[in-house]
């Protein structure tokens, strides 16, 4: 019998254990709409996730702040041996790479990776990333998408300012709607990773697999550029325009 967990909101944070916030090993396990902050691992273990053979859905969580102990591997999110798609993360300003994934599957689907120290994303010992569509992969301290795995189809990403460079694998599949523009965050230094109006993201990501809610629960897609069409945006975030009314004049008559 397989055990079954759910982790849902959920503030988890201030820990220093093996596996940081939380410590996954088999069994199924829903981690969703979750804060992880400040969290502390051991070595290599994943400051925020550590999670092994495991079948895993991360879903609409935000990751910042946490540290691992490792120079310069571990990952808010280690990922051993798993085969799953991450869809709707924050994942900013960790000290470690964003994701760090070992010997696994991981598909990335509308995250947003930023501002980590190490790479947005580590793959090690022959892992692979299926899919990588409509994510934010911006400002990491070395590569995007760092490591010696490979990536099946990369599309519809904005791959931005990693001094790393954009991919350290040599197997890459580049499909359509790649951009490396400054995706126009609200407020980074304040940790406010919402889109501002005028941000490259907005409306050009693709509905094809994305999930029909941004990670606070904003229906996907919404016509944020205002041009009456609906698109999918890249990123976690689904821009919502604000409503706009015009005065109301009363004539006498």
């Amino acid at each position: 019998m397989c055990n079954r967990y759910d982790f849902t909101g959920f503030n988890i944070s201030n820990t220093a254990n093996a596996g940081g916030g939380l410590f996954v090993s088999g069994g199924t396990a829903t981690v969703h709409s979750n804060d992880f902050s400040s969290n502390t691992s051991q070595a290599d273990e994943g400051p925020a996730i550590w999670a092994g053979s495991s079948v895993l859905a991360i879903d609409s969580n935000v990751f910042a702040h946490n540290v691992s102990n490792a120079a310069w591997v571990g990952g808010a999110i280690r990922l051993d041996k798993i085969t799953t798609t991450l869809t709707n993360n924050v994942v900013a300003q960790n000290q470690a790479s964003g994701f760090h994934v070992t010997a696994g599957n991981v598909a990335f689907v509308n995250n947003t990776i930023v501002s980590n120290t190490v790479d947005g994303i580590g793959l090690w010992n022959n892992s692979t990333i299926p899919l990588l569509r409509n994510n934010i992969i911006a400002d990491n301290g070395s590569y995007a998408v760092g490591g010696d795995g490979a990536v099946t189809l990369s599309e519809y990403n904005d791959l931005w300012n990693n001094p790393g460079g954009t991919y350290e694998m040599p197997t890459v599949t580049l499909g359509s709607g790649n951009i490396a523009l400054d995706p126009q965050f609200v407020d980074v230094a304040n940790g406010d990773y919402h889109l501002q109006a005028d941000s490259p993201c907005i409306d050009t990501g693709t509905s094809t697999g994305a999930p029909m809610e941004d990670y606070e629960e904003d229906t996907r897609p919404l016509d944020g550029d205002r041009d009456g069409t609906a698109a999918v945006d890249i990123g976690a975030d689904e821009f919502n325009p604000p409503l706009v009314f015009l005065p109301l004049t009363l004539k006498n008559t």
